[in-house]
Protein backbone atom coordinates (compact mmCIF):
# COMPACT_ATOMS: atom_id res chain seq x y z
CA UNK A 1 0.00 0.00 0.00
CA UNK A 2 1.70 3.13 -1.26
CA UNK A 3 -1.09 5.62 -1.97
CA UNK A 4 -4.58 6.28 -0.59
CA UNK A 5 -7.13 8.48 -2.32
CA UNK A 6 -9.77 10.20 -0.17
CA UNK A 7 -12.56 12.23 -1.82
CA UNK A 8 -14.28 15.18 -0.17
CA UNK A 9 -17.74 15.77 -1.61
CA UNK A 10 -19.39 18.31 0.70
CA UNK A 11 -16.71 20.89 1.46
CA UNK A 12 -19.20 23.65 0.64
CA UNK A 13 -21.09 22.50 3.75
CA UNK A 14 -17.86 22.37 5.78
CA UNK A 15 -18.01 18.56 5.81
CA UNK A 16 -14.58 17.08 5.22
CA UNK A 17 -15.09 13.30 5.59
CA UNK A 18 -13.15 13.28 8.84
CA UNK A 19 -13.72 9.55 9.45
CA UNK A 20 -12.11 8.43 6.19
CA UNK A 21 -9.31 10.96 6.57
CA UNK A 22 -8.61 9.88 10.16
CA UNK A 23 -8.59 6.20 9.12
CA UNK A 24 -6.43 7.07 6.12
CA UNK A 25 -3.90 8.79 8.36
CA UNK A 26 -3.74 5.65 10.51
CA UNK A 27 -3.17 3.47 7.45
CA UNK A 28 -0.58 5.88 6.06
CA UNK A 29 1.31 5.82 9.35
CA UNK A 30 1.22 2.02 9.66
CA UNK A 31 2.10 1.24 6.03
CA UNK A 32 4.23 4.27 5.14
CA UNK A 33 1.80 5.47 2.47
CA UNK A 34 0.94 8.88 1.09
CA UNK A 35 -2.52 10.45 0.89
CA UNK A 36 -4.21 12.13 -2.07
CA UNK A 37 -7.23 14.20 -1.03
CA UNK A 38 -9.51 15.01 -3.96
CA UNK A 39 -12.61 17.08 -4.52
CA UNK A 40 -14.88 16.52 -7.51
CA UNK A 41 -17.40 19.19 -8.46
CA UNK A 42 -20.19 18.83 -11.05
CA UNK A 43 -19.48 20.74 -14.27
CA UNK A 44 -22.44 23.08 -13.75
CA UNK A 45 -20.67 24.68 -10.79
CA UNK A 46 -17.54 25.51 -12.74
CA UNK A 47 -16.90 29.26 -12.40
CA UNK A 48 -20.50 29.77 -11.26
CA UNK A 49 -20.68 33.40 -10.14
CA UNK A 50 -21.94 34.22 -6.67
CA UNK A 51 -23.85 37.54 -6.92
CA UNK A 52 -23.77 39.85 -3.92
CA UNK A 53 -21.71 37.32 -1.99
CA UNK A 54 -20.16 38.75 1.16
CA UNK A 55 -18.29 35.62 2.21
CA UNK A 56 -14.54 35.84 2.60
CA UNK A 57 -11.89 33.18 3.05
CA UNK A 58 -8.32 33.10 4.26
CA UNK A 59 -5.90 32.95 1.34
CA UNK A 60 -3.22 30.60 2.68
CA UNK A 61 -0.79 31.37 -0.14
CA UNK A 62 -0.82 35.15 0.31
CA UNK A 63 -1.80 35.18 4.02
CA UNK A 64 -4.65 37.60 3.35
CA UNK A 65 -8.44 37.71 3.59
CA UNK A 66 -9.95 37.40 0.12
CA UNK A 67 -13.53 37.70 -1.18
CA UNK A 68 -15.18 34.69 -2.80
CA UNK A 69 -16.49 35.22 -6.34
CA UNK A 70 -17.54 31.72 -7.41
CA UNK A 71 -18.70 28.41 -5.97
CA UNK A 72 -15.59 26.49 -6.99
CA UNK A 73 -13.21 29.16 -5.66
CA UNK A 74 -15.12 29.07 -2.36
CA UNK A 75 -14.77 25.28 -2.14
CA UNK A 76 -11.10 25.33 -3.14
CA UNK A 77 -10.28 27.88 -0.45
CA UNK A 78 -12.21 25.96 2.22
CA UNK A 79 -10.35 22.74 1.41
CA UNK A 80 -7.01 24.55 1.15
CA UNK A 81 -7.49 25.91 4.65
CA UNK A 82 -8.60 22.51 5.95
CA UNK A 83 -5.55 20.74 4.48
CA UNK A 84 -3.22 23.42 5.84
CA UNK A 85 -4.61 22.85 9.34
CA UNK A 86 -4.40 19.07 8.82
CA UNK A 87 -0.71 19.26 7.86
CA UNK A 88 0.03 21.43 10.89
CA UNK A 89 -1.69 18.90 13.17
CA UNK A 90 0.32 16.07 11.59
CA UNK A 91 3.61 17.91 12.08
CA UNK A 92 2.76 18.56 15.74
CA UNK A 93 2.49 14.79 16.19
CA UNK A 94 5.93 14.39 14.58
CA UNK A 95 4.47 12.30 11.75
CA UNK A 96 5.83 12.30 8.23
CA UNK A 97 2.78 11.64 6.03
CA UNK A 98 2.80 13.20 2.53
CA UNK A 99 -0.55 14.79 1.68
CA UNK A 100 -1.48 16.09 -1.77
CA UNK A 101 -4.66 17.73 -3.04
CA UNK A 102 -6.36 17.49 -6.44
CA UNK A 103 -9.47 19.29 -7.74
CA UNK A 104 -11.56 18.10 -10.67
CA UNK A 105 -14.90 18.54 -12.41
CA UNK A 106 -17.32 15.87 -13.62
CA UNK A 107 -19.54 13.04 -12.43
CA UNK A 108 -18.33 12.17 -8.90
CA UNK A 109 -18.45 8.39 -9.31
CA UNK A 110 -16.77 8.30 -12.72
CA UNK A 111 -14.22 11.02 -12.04
CA UNK A 112 -13.22 9.49 -8.70
CA UNK A 113 -12.15 6.29 -10.48
CA UNK A 114 -10.34 8.31 -13.17
CA UNK A 115 -8.42 10.24 -10.54
CA UNK A 116 -7.60 7.04 -8.67
CA UNK A 117 -6.07 5.61 -11.84
CA UNK A 118 -4.18 8.84 -12.62
CA UNK A 119 -2.68 9.03 -9.12
CA UNK A 120 -1.98 5.24 -9.07
CA UNK A 121 -3.94 4.83 -5.85
CA UNK A 122 -4.02 1.44 -4.15
CA UNK A 123 -7.18 2.09 -2.13
CA UNK A 124 -10.13 4.50 -2.22
CA UNK A 125 -11.50 5.63 1.14
CA UNK A 126 -15.08 6.86 1.53
CA UNK A 127 -16.93 7.94 4.64
CA UNK A 128 -20.21 6.07 5.15
CA UNK A 129 -22.33 9.18 4.53
CA UNK A 130 -20.98 9.34 0.96
CA UNK A 131 -22.32 5.87 0.12
CA UNK A 132 -24.70 7.44 -2.42
CA UNK A 133 -21.61 8.25 -4.49
CA UNK A 134 -20.37 4.70 -3.88
CA UNK A 135 -23.54 3.25 -5.44
CA UNK A 136 -22.88 5.12 -8.70
CA UNK A 137 -19.44 3.57 -9.17
CA UNK A 138 -19.36 0.98 -11.94
CA UNK A 139 -17.38 -1.87 -10.39
CA UNK A 140 -16.94 -3.71 -13.68
CA UNK A 141 -14.83 -0.82 -15.03
CA UNK A 142 -12.02 -0.92 -12.48
CA UNK A 143 -10.22 -3.10 -9.97
CA UNK A 144 -9.25 -0.56 -7.31
CA UNK A 145 -10.62 -1.64 -3.91
CA UNK A 146 -12.96 0.77 -2.13
CA UNK A 147 -13.11 1.10 1.65
CA UNK A 148 -16.22 2.46 3.38
CA UNK A 149 -15.45 3.94 6.81
CA UNK A 150 -18.41 4.01 9.24
CA UNK A 151 -19.65 7.36 10.52
CA UNK A 152 -18.17 8.31 13.89
CA UNK A 153 -15.55 5.56 13.48
CA UNK A 154 -12.42 6.11 15.54
CA UNK A 155 -9.27 4.18 14.78
CA UNK A 156 -7.95 2.69 18.03
CA UNK A 157 -5.05 0.55 16.86
CA UNK A 158 -3.09 -0.64 13.86
CA UNK A 159 -4.69 -3.16 11.49
CA UNK A 160 -4.06 -6.55 13.10
CA UNK A 161 -6.95 -8.77 11.97
CA UNK A 162 -8.85 -8.81 8.68
CA UNK A 163 -11.95 -10.90 7.97
CA UNK A 164 -12.80 -11.86 4.40
CA UNK A 165 -16.38 -13.03 3.77
CA UNK A 166 -16.35 -15.81 1.18
CA UNK A 167 -18.81 -18.02 -0.66
CA UNK A 168 -16.25 -20.28 -2.39
CA UNK A 169 -16.06 -18.19 -5.56
CA UNK A 170 -13.11 -18.88 -7.87
CA UNK A 171 -12.08 -15.22 -7.68
CA UNK A 172 -11.93 -15.29 -3.86
CA UNK A 173 -8.42 -16.72 -3.90
CA UNK A 174 -7.32 -13.74 -6.00
CA UNK A 175 -8.88 -11.38 -3.46
CA UNK A 176 -7.05 -13.02 -0.58
CA UNK A 177 -3.83 -12.59 -2.53
CA UNK A 178 -4.76 -8.94 -3.17
CA UNK A 179 -5.31 -8.46 0.56
CA UNK A 180 -1.82 -9.80 1.25
CA UNK A 181 -0.33 -7.49 -1.39
CA UNK A 182 -2.34 -4.46 -0.27
CA UNK A 183 -1.41 -4.62 3.40
CA UNK A 184 1.91 -6.41 2.92
CA UNK A 185 2.40 -7.25 6.59
CA UNK A 186 3.29 -10.56 8.17
CA UNK A 187 1.81 -9.42 11.50
CA UNK A 188 -1.77 -9.25 10.16
CA UNK A 189 -4.02 -12.23 10.85
CA UNK A 190 -6.44 -13.19 8.05
CA UNK A 191 -9.68 -15.11 8.49
CA UNK A 192 -11.83 -16.41 5.64
CA UNK A 193 -15.41 -16.48 6.94
CA UNK A 194 -18.33 -18.37 5.42
CA UNK A 195 -21.91 -18.35 6.72
CA UNK A 196 -24.10 -21.36 5.89
CA UNK A 197 -27.75 -21.74 6.92
CA UNK A 198 -27.66 -25.53 6.63
CA UNK A 199 -24.26 -26.87 7.60
CA UNK A 200 -21.29 -25.95 9.72
CA UNK A 201 -19.22 -25.90 6.54
CA UNK A 202 -16.94 -28.03 4.44
CA UNK A 203 -13.32 -27.43 5.41
CA UNK A 204 -11.97 -29.78 2.75
CA UNK A 205 -13.79 -27.88 0.01
CA UNK A 206 -12.36 -24.57 1.17
CA UNK A 207 -8.82 -25.93 1.42
CA UNK A 208 -9.08 -27.19 -2.15
CA UNK A 209 -10.07 -23.72 -3.37
CA UNK A 210 -7.40 -21.94 -1.29
CA UNK A 211 -4.49 -24.39 -1.43
CA UNK A 212 -1.59 -21.92 -1.34
CA UNK A 213 -2.77 -19.23 1.05
CA UNK A 214 -1.90 -19.25 4.73
CA UNK A 215 -5.23 -18.17 6.18
CA UNK A 216 -7.55 -19.39 8.92
CA UNK A 217 -10.98 -20.64 7.84
CA UNK A 218 -14.13 -20.15 9.90
CA UNK A 219 -17.51 -21.60 8.94
CA UNK A 220 -20.56 -20.56 10.94
CA UNK A 221 -24.15 -21.73 10.75
CA UNK A 222 -26.82 -19.05 10.60
CA UNK A 223 -29.75 -17.59 8.68
CA UNK A 224 -29.09 -13.86 9.11
CA UNK A 225 -25.78 -13.49 7.32
CA UNK A 226 -25.34 -9.80 7.98
CA UNK A 227 -25.99 -10.28 11.70
CA UNK A 228 -23.62 -13.26 11.87
CA UNK A 229 -20.86 -11.27 10.20
CA UNK A 230 -21.29 -8.32 12.55
CA UNK A 231 -21.29 -10.62 15.59
CA UNK A 232 -18.13 -12.36 14.41
CA UNK A 233 -16.38 -9.05 13.76
CA UNK A 234 -17.25 -7.87 17.28
CA UNK A 235 -16.29 -11.09 19.05
CA UNK A 236 -13.02 -11.56 17.17
CA UNK A 237 -11.96 -7.90 17.53
CA UNK A 238 -11.31 -7.72 13.80
CA UNK A 239 -10.22 -4.33 12.45
CA UNK A 240 -11.59 -4.65 8.94
CA UNK A 241 -14.01 -6.65 6.76
CA UNK A 242 -13.34 -7.43 3.09
CA UNK A 243 -15.88 -8.72 0.57
CA UNK A 244 -16.02 -9.39 -3.16
CA UNK A 245 -18.21 -7.03 -5.15
CA UNK A 246 -19.11 -8.13 -8.69
CA UNK A 247 -21.53 -6.43 -11.13
CA UNK A 248 -24.43 -8.79 -10.40
CA UNK A 249 -24.02 -8.69 -6.64
CA UNK A 250 -21.45 -10.40 -4.49
CA UNK A 251 -22.01 -13.77 -2.98
CA UNK A 252 -25.33 -14.08 -4.78
CA UNK A 253 -27.58 -14.97 -1.86
CA UNK A 254 -25.57 -12.92 0.65
CA UNK A 255 -25.17 -9.52 -0.88
CA UNK A 256 -28.46 -8.78 -2.51
CA UNK A 257 -29.50 -5.14 -2.37
CA UNK A 258 -31.14 -5.23 1.07
CA UNK A 259 -28.32 -7.15 2.80
CA UNK A 260 -25.63 -5.07 1.13
CA UNK A 261 -27.27 -1.85 2.29
CA UNK A 262 -27.75 -3.31 5.76
CA UNK A 263 -24.05 -4.12 5.98
CA UNK A 264 -23.13 -0.61 4.92
CA UNK A 265 -25.41 0.83 7.59
CA UNK A 266 -24.60 -1.55 10.45
CA UNK A 267 -20.94 -2.50 10.11
CA UNK A 268 -18.78 -1.04 12.88
CA UNK A 269 -15.42 -1.47 11.17
CA UNK A 270 -14.19 -0.28 7.76
CA UNK A 271 -15.55 -2.40 4.91
CA UNK A 272 -13.42 -3.01 1.79
CA UNK A 273 -15.08 -3.93 -1.50
CA UNK A 274 -13.00 -5.75 -4.09
CA UNK A 275 -14.14 -6.27 -7.67
CA UNK A 276 -13.14 -9.46 -9.44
Amino acid sequence: MKKLIIPIFEAHKDKFCTESISFGLGLAKQFDAEIEIVHIMPEQFKNLYLPANNETVYDTQNATIAPVSSVDSMVKNKIDLFITKLKIAIRKKNLDIPINFSFSYGDPGTELINMAWKTKADLILLTQNTENIFRHIQFETHSIPICIVPENFQIKSDIEKIVFATDYKETDEDILLDLYKLFDSQSIHYTSLHIDNKNAGNWDEMRMIFPDINVEFEVLKGDNICEEINDYISQSNANLLAINKVPKGIIDRMFNKSVSEQLLKTIEVPLIFFSK
